[in-house]
C-alpha cells in the first residue's frame, strides 16, 4: 500500500479515460498526456490501461508500506526516495518504509507514477480515472490528500518474474534502479518528446539487440528535449481546421499564428484559457451547442481562445476554430500558466502521418519490452 504524507499542488489517480459516456454528458477525463501514461506502465510492465498518478506541478511524498516497483515519467519532479536522487523513465525498485518525495517541476507540469499491479481503486463506468470536476472515479472523486492510503493491484507472477530479473544497480539501502532507461530515436521524437521528458535516457548507450536502430533500452544518461528544456520560448502546437474555421476572415486566422499566447491562471483540466490578441469572426451566424473533443480550440465572445482538455464538457457554443493535432497532446499537456503557446495550421492528412509515426514509436517500445520478458 502507499500512504499520502504530502498531496502536491493535484495528485490524481488516472488511466486511458472513460468512453462510450459522452451522450449522457460525461467527459472521458484520464491522464492530461495518455501517452506518458502508456510508457510508465511499460517500463514496470503493466497493461497499458492500468491506473497511474498523475502529478501536476508539485508533487507530493508518498510512503511505501510494502516493497514495490514504480517508473516516473514526464516532468522533472527531483524526485527521491530516502533523500537520494531517482531518474526517470527507468524500473525503480523502492523498499518497504521508503519514502518518496518529489519539489515542483524543473520544466513542464505533470509527471506520471506508475507502480507495478497498478493503483487499484473501483471502476466507474469502466474506468478508474478521477473526473476532479464531476467528483466521480479515482479516489473518492478527488484529489488526494494527505492520510490517505492507495492499495496496488495484485502483480501477475510472470511480471514480477521479469521483474526481478532485471539487472538493477543500487542507489540506496532503500532503492534500486535499472541499469537501462527508456530511450527514443530523435528522428521519431517529433512531439512525444516534448511531453515525455525523455532527458534521463536519450543521448549515449547502446541498446540492447533487439533495438535494431530503432530506439528501446539504452544504458545512457545523456540527452535533452526535442526543443531544448528552454520553457520560456513558446511552444509550438499545431490546428487542424475547425468545423466553424471559415467564420473567422484569413486576417484572423494568420493572426492566430503570428503572435503568441499565454496560459492563464485560470487554466486547469477541463481547459486552457488563453491571453492574447483577441479574435474575432466574420459571421454572427448562431451556433447551436455542438460536439467538442481533446484540443477543441473555441473563441468566446472576448475574443481570448479556450483549448479544451481531458475534463472538457462534452457540447460547447462557441465556434471551433480549429482542434489541435493529437501528435501534439503530450506537448499540450506539459503547459502551465505562463507558458506561451505559438499556434500553425495543419491539414488533417499532415497530422495523420505525424500521429501514426508518434504511435509507431510507443508500439515499438512495447514491443521491445515484452521481448526482453516484461508483460505489456
Amino acid at each position: 500500500m502507499i500512504e499520502v504524507i504530502r498531496c502536491g499542488l493535484l495528485t490524481t489517480v488516472q488511466d486511458l479515460g472513460r468512453f462510450g459516456y459522452e451522450m449522457a454528458g460525461v467527459s472521458p477525463s484520464g491522464a492530461m498526456d495518455a501517452t506518458l501514461a502508456e510508457v510508465a506502465n511499460a517500463i514496470v510492465g503493466n497493461s497499458e490501461d492500468a491506473a497511474v498518478l498523475e502529478l501536476t506541478w508539485i508533487g507530493p511524498e508518498l510512503l511505501f508500506t510494502d516493497d514495490a516497483w514504480i517508473a516516473i515519467c514526464g516532468a522533472d519532479m527531483d524526485a527521491k526516495v530516502d533523500g537520494t536522487s531517482v531518474p526517470r523513465n527507468r524500473i525503480i525498485q523502492v523498499s518497504s518504509g521508503a519514502k518518496l518525495t518529489f519539489a515542483a517541476a524543473k520544466h513542464g507540469a505533470r509527471t506520471i507514477l506508475a507502480v507495478a499491479g497498478g493503483i487499484d481503486v473501483p471502476l466507474v463506468l469502466g474506468s478508474r480515472s478521477t473526473h476532479v470536476h464531476a467528483r466521480m472515479g479515482g479516489y473518492e472523486g478527488r484529489a488526494l490528500r494527505p492520510g490517505d492510503v492507495l492499495k496496488t493491484g495484485i502483480l501477475r507472477e510472470s511480471t514480477a518474474t521479469w521483474l526481478r530479473k532485471q539487472p538493477m544497480r543500487r542507489q540506496s539501502n532503500s532503492v534500486q534502479v535499472s541499469s537501462w532507461a527508456v530511450r527514443f530515436p530523435h528522428e521519431l521524437s517529433d512531439g512525444l518528446l516534448d511531453g515525455l521528458g525523455m532527458g534521463d535516457g536519450l543521448g549515449g548507450g547502446v541498446a540492447h539487440k533487439w533495438g535494431d536502430g530503432l530506439g528501446g533500452l539504452g544504458g545512457g544518461s545523456g540527452g535533452r528535449r526535442a526543443n531544448g528544456d528552454d520553457w520560456s520560448e513558446a511552444a509550438t502546437i499545431r490546428l487542424i481546421p475547425g468545423p466553424e474555421f471559415l467564420w473567422f476572415s484569413d486576417e484572423t486566422r494568420q493572426m492566430l499564428t503570428k503572435t503568441p499566447y499565454q496560459l492563464t491562471q485560470a487554466s486547469n483540466r477541463m481547459g486552457y484559457r488563453l491571453a492574447g490578441m483577441p479574435l474575432s469572426h466574420a459571421h454572427n451566424h448562431h451556433l447551436w451547442s455542438s460536439a467538442v473533443t481533446f484540443g477543441t480550440v473555441q473563441v468566446p465572445p472576448d475574443g481570448q481562445p479556450v483549448i479544451l482538455m481531458a475534463e472538457r464538457q462534452t457540447t460547447g457554443g462557441y465556434p471551433r476554430l480549429g482542434v489541435v493535432a493529437s501528435v501534439d497532446g503530450p506537448r499540450l499537456a506539459q503547459l502551465r500558466p505562463g507558458h506561451q503557446v505559438r499556434f500553425t495550421w495543419i491539414d488533417v492528412r499532415a497530422a495523420q502521418l505525424l500521429l501514426k509515426k508518434q504511435r509507431n514509436v510507443v508500439s515499438q517500445l512495447k514491443t521491445l519490452l515484452r521481448h526482453s520478458g516484461g508483460v505489456c
